[in-house]
């Protein structure tokens, strides 16, 4: 199975279900110089674990791949921070199940202070999202 990221179509999903792994075609820069745009990436259906990169079903309606970087608690929420790996990607919260799977890339974290950095970052994306100010989307 092939998918565009980008295409925001059920497919993916319908072969995670079915087969358990599905191959994308990353179609943006924000996971350079890990992953070149127009790379073909495995996607396993498997619980992610931090410093993982993950393929993440985002609530415009696409998909995004981005590496999960914390693990943070919000009330009785936990929600995901992820990033892409290229210098200036943008940081989001995702919840749990909008985690699909797992990329066969080498898993690994920033920095302590680099992840701190997003983990705000993040944050202050979600609570202007929530005020009407910005997308909770970082990739607008």
């Amino acid at each position: 199975m092939f998918e565009n990221l980008n295409d925001g179509s059920n497919e993916a999903l319908a072969a995670l279900a079915r087969h358990g792994s599905v191959v994308v075609q990353v179609a943006s820069g924000s996971m350079l110089p890990t992953v070149e745009v127009g790379a073909q990436v495995m996607v396993r259906a498997a619980p992610p674990r931090l410093g993982e990169v993950a393929l993440l079903r985002v609530r415009t309606g696409g998909f995004i791949l981005h590496r999960l970087v914390a693990r943070i608690g919000l009330g009785r929420r936990m929600r995901w921070v992820h990033a892409g790996d290229a210098p200036g990607a943008g940081a989001g919260l995702c919840a749990p199940e909008e985690v699909l799977g797992t990329a066969e890339l080498e898993r690994r974290l920033p920095t302590r202070r680099r992840r701190l950095a997003l983990v705000l970052s993040a944050l202050g994306r979600a609570a202007l999202a929530r005020l009407g100010g910005a997308s909770a989307d970082p990739r607008v």
